[in-house]
């Protein structure tokens, strides 16, 4: 069984491996795959846990008026993984049967297993 258990510097990883610059981005694109980082099941606990993360890193509150989460429109992911200590690492690439911005050769990729005679 999966243990999904977000966090902010997860959250910050994924934001900057997609090439995104914000932390508003960074936190709409995580919860756009809410799905993928946070168990179902478990989602409102989760949710409380990493909403609290991200108020002690001093990165959003909410507004009194209306109780809706703001986060800082300036801060950027380099920003907030400097705060936190993260240090992001560049995926390696290099034993991919294809570069990323490539196109693949669908010779590479045998998903329906043997071989092209025998799938007519």
């Amino acid at each position: 069984m999966s243990t999904l258990e977000p966090s902010i510097a997860q959250m910050l990883d994924v934001g900057k491996g997609c090439g995104l610059n914000l932390l508003v981005e960074a936190y709409d694109n995580y919860l756009s795959h809410y799905d993928l980082f946070f168990r179902i099941e478990h989602y409102q606990e989760q949710m409380h846990e990493f909403i609290t993360q991200l108020m002690q890193q001093g990165w959003t509150m909410f507004d009194p008026n209306t109780g809706e989460l703001i986060l800082d429109e300036k801060l950027t992911i380099d920003e907030c993984m400097k705060q936190i200590g993260f240090v992001y690492v560049e995926p390696d690439y290099s034993d991919l049967a294809f570069k990323p911005g490539t196109e693949p050769n669908p010779g590479d990729f045998d998903f329906m297993g043997g071989d092209d005679e025998s799938r007519k």
